[in-house]
């Protein structure tokens, strides 16, 4: 069978970018005038999509002007104009087809090459690049040709410099951004890779860390330890939480004091103290995979925790303060207190930033929910905060 008269997938999806860049005008304009209209813009986009497509392929052209431009035609099985109904209920076919996307591929395994909605309406797309050749075979055949007229004319049409400039152009602009995206793709994916490499890795080496004679490092170095060991072995959302926090309130002040003594260093080196508490525990396979289990979840729970609050309310409470000179970890208060006096704070915050925020955001469920869990862990301070509100 003589294939040449049918459409390829390529030049197809050629005519439809060229389509949107036609309707690209009117319906930036849609979007305007329904702009908050959701609903109202969305069928006003179809309606219009619908009678450009419908009217102009029911027309004398047969086509629409992305697919006049590149020479193709929309016919029916026996080669014929469709009318107006024949092309609504195309569309109709084809909607569904590009919303599910995959219906489309079908064109790679028709005879005549014909795509899901095609198969369904009783259409074709022909290439009139291909005519001649196609009729052609018919007269060989001894078939005589339905509808074309080509061959009275001996010569078989070939695409123009307009033609193969617009492909070309297309061309590239579709296979610019897929060689991009497969290049950034496989960048992602190997620094992805390598990045995995290295966490694995880096539960297997005993970190070394400097003694620096300083007490206070000493405290909330154990600290840290006790803390991560904790964590390790959370199994609840807050209890993880809990002890996640205590291990960077611990490690803040870790941090505050390296500072004085070694700045050029501190990241490295309180690096090392994080890593070396974590795996002082993480010594068997159940225990690292436990550990890497907690993380793993710590970090899908980002937005849920608010992970940036969490660490400016901790770095907060560390600070030294303007009017003492001092910072809490001078004092060698336990990790434990200061978690108590960073809670309310944090809530607080949570309230302002998450649940009731000034910018009228809606929370998202997962906030909500776990708002419901600091409610049940911390009932007197949503008591005192509720008294205080009476007494207003």
């Amino acid at each position: 069978m003589n294939k040449s008269i049918y459409s390829g997938f390529f030049i197809r999806v050629f005519a439809t970018i060229l389509d949107i860049m036609v309707l690209f005008i009117p319906l930036s304009l849609l979007e305007k005038v329904f702009q908050g209209n959701t609903i109202v813009s969305i069928l006003a986009f179809y309606i219009i999509w619908w009678l450009y497509n419908s009217l102009l392929i029911s027309s004398s052209l047969q086509a629409t002007l992305g697919k006049k431009i590149l020479s193709i035609k929309v016919l029916t099985l026996e080669m014929q104009q469709l009318s107006f109904t024949q092309a609504s209920v195309r569309y109709i076919y084809s909607v569904i087809s590009y919303i599910f996307i995959l219906p489309l591929f079908m064109i790679f395994f028709s005879k005549k090459r014909q795509t899901l909605h095609d198969y369904l309406a009783s259409t074709v797309v022909i290439n009139e690049v291909g005519r001649y050749d196609y009729e052609k075979s018919l007269q060989n055949s001894g078939k005589k040709p339905i509808y074309f007229s080509t061959l009275r004319s001996g010569k078989p049409k070939k695409r123009g410099v307009f033609e193969k400039i617009i492909i070309f152009i297309l061309g590239l602009a579709i296979a610019i951004p897929v060689v991009l995206a497969i290049f950034y793709a496989s960048v992602m994916y190997m620094l992805s890779y390598k990045r995995d490499k290295a966490y694995d890795y880096s539960f297997r080496i005993e970190y070394n860390i400097k003694d620096y004679n300083n007490t206070k490092i000493d405290f909330y170095n154990s600290e840290l330890e006790r803390y991560s060991r904790e964590f390790i072995d959370a199994d609840d959302i807050y209890s993880k939480f809990e002890a996640d926090v205590k291990k960077d309130i611990a490690l803040e002040c870790i941090e505050y004091f390296v500072k004085q003594v070694d700045r050029e260093n501190y990241i490295d080196v309180c690096s090392s103290f994080r890593k070396r508490a974590r795996n002082k525990y993480a010594n068997t396979e159940e225990k690292i995979q436990k550990a890497k289990d907690n993380e793993t979840f710590m970090s899908h729970n980002f937005y849920t925790f608010d992970a940036n609050l969490v660490r400016h309310t901790v770095e907060n409470l560390v600070r030294v303060k303007k009017d003492t000179n001092i910072s809490v970890c001078d004092k060698q208060i336990s990790v434990n207190k200061l978690y108590k006096i960073y809670m309310p704070i944090y809530i607080k915050n949570y309230e302002s930033s998450n649940i009731y925020s000034p910018f009228g955001n809606k929370p998202q469920q997962r906030e909500l929910d776990w708002y419901e869990v600091l409610k049940i862990k911390y009932p007197a301070y949503f008591k005192a905060k509720e008294d205080t509100r009476r007494e207003r």
